[in-house]
């Protein structure tokens, strides 16, 4: 925790932003900022008497709970292995096409980028390393509490 608090004071005292990482799916959002992880489960729910891709309501549940320093150190290290800087900013359909967006937004240091990958089955899948990335997030920081609701 000590750690935490010196890298956050020593960040804003030679212009370095503390680390901030925000992923969006359908059905997840997860944010890490400062020392703390929130959560958000959007369980969508059909009418099953109408076939439609409109959902009949949507249930979202909160989570939030502590990340330590050695996780968002992992976490940052993942980030470096799979070369998140040097990702182009969007990958899959153009803009003005139908698409599912899943998104990454990253702060550390003096970098900060934005990703997006716009899933649409006429246009290629994500780069293997997006994909990499988002097994490590729905492992590490996702999954523990999804499961937990089964």
């Amino acid at each position: 925790m000590r750690w935490l608090l010196l890298l956050n004071f020593c960040s804003l005292v030679w212009g370095q932003k503390p680390f901030y990482f925000y992923y969006e799916s359908a059905s997840v959002s997860m944010k890490i900022e400062n020392d703390t992880l929130h959560l958000i489960h959007r369980i969508y729910h059909y009418d099953p008497n109408i076939p439609s891709s409109v959902p009949k309501s949507v249930e979202k549940r909160y989570y939030k709970r502590y990340v330590s320093p050695k996780e968002q150190r992992r976490l940052i290290q993942q980030l470096l292995v799979l070369k998140f800087w040097d990702w182009k900013d969007s990958y899959g359909a153009p803009e003005g096409q139908r698409y599912y967006p899943y998104y990454f937004h990253v702060r550390w240091k003096k970098q900060e980028k934005e990703v997006i990958y716009r899933s649409n089955p006429m246009y290629p899948p994500p780069p293997p390393n997006f994909t990499k990335l988002e097994e490590y997030i729905h492992k590490y920081f996702i999954s523990p509490f999804l499961d937990k609701e089964h």
